[in-house]
């Protein structure tokens, strides 16, 4: 029994609309026919079992669901609230990597796309097997097929000998982490601080989030609550008490004038670095 058939349903996609060279400066409006419009690939993969998991991260089971043909599973970091129990859709990371399990057999398929990708699951062969088919909205094709028998830890060694092994955790993060989504301050955490100790309780490492930035841009403290002589004595404080914190950026830039990264980012639009276009 074959453990994995590629393009059993004659799905291997491949749509350029134009992969001309970019010029080194486009205007802003360009309607330039040398401009790469977009394109996109896609591919499907025949797995010998009926359960299937992985394609994470959402709020829903393990076990993957049939999707048919136009209720996709996607692939697309966002940060949308609430994160509804038993929703298909995508949370803060992906991974496009999926595997299949059967008593006889494991199969994995590593998606090598960043691109927004979606996923539609199907039986196949008398539902005797699942059909994964992908498509990307860019990027090359690109993918890797592996196999194992007898357990599923067999197949993530695999995958791990293809990505690397995680490495291990700094000390600090194994021990009590402080996360707390709410209106904080410079004020506020050395207060937080002083309580841990003064109760006896431990901790090792408090989280900020989205609302220590100045306009929820990262990179950039709050003026007002987190100025810098506050924000000096917060670091002092806490590294006193022998802990530490974490500011938390998240993957995106804020499209804001106002903002020194979004604006800096723009100004290399199209110029050519040191590895290639931006």
């Amino acid at each position: 029994m074959e453990t994995i058939i590629v393009n059993d349903n004659d799905n291997l996609y491949y749509d350029a609309k134009d992969l001309h060279k970019i010029p080194d400066h486009p205007a802003a409006n360009a309607t330039d026919e040398h401009l790469v419009e977009g394109y996109s690939v896609g591919m499907d993969f025949t797995v010998s079992a009926r359960h299937m998991f992985g394609i994470p991260e959402r709020s829903t089971d393990f076990l993957l669901e049939e999707t048919g043909y136009d209720k996709p599973y996607r692939i697309f970091n966002q940060d949308v609230f609430p994160h509804t129990l038993g929703m298909r859709a995508p949370l803060y990371g992906s991974a496009p990597y999926i595997m299949g399990h059967s008593a006889h057999v494991d199969a994995g398929i590593a998606w090598m796309n960043s691109a927004e990708t979606f996923v539609f699951l199907n039986n196949a062969h008398l539902g005797k097997r699942t059909n994964n088919a992908f498509i990307s909205e860019g990027n090359a094709l690109e993918f890797y097929l592996m196999g194992a028998e007898g357990s599923p830890k067999h197949l993530q060694k695999k995958l791990s000998e293809l990505t690397g092994y995680a490495p291990m955790p700094p000390l600090h993060s194994l021990g009590y982490n402080f996360a707390k989504y709410e209106d904080m301050s410079a004020d506020s955490m050395m207060k937080r601080n002083s309580d841990f100790s003064r109760y006896g309780f431990p901790v090792d490492v408090f989280w900020f989030d989205i609302d220590y930035a100045q306009d929820k841009q990262y990179t950039e403290f709050d003026h007002k609550t987190f100025n810098q002589e506050k924000v000096m004595k917060m670091n002092e404080a806490i590294h006193n008490s022998r802990r530490r914190f974490v500011a938390v950026v998240d993957p995106s830039v804020k499209a804001d004038e106002d903002n020194h990264v979004f604006t800096e980012g723009m100004k290399l639009q199209g110029k050519k670095t040191h590895d290639g276009l931006i």
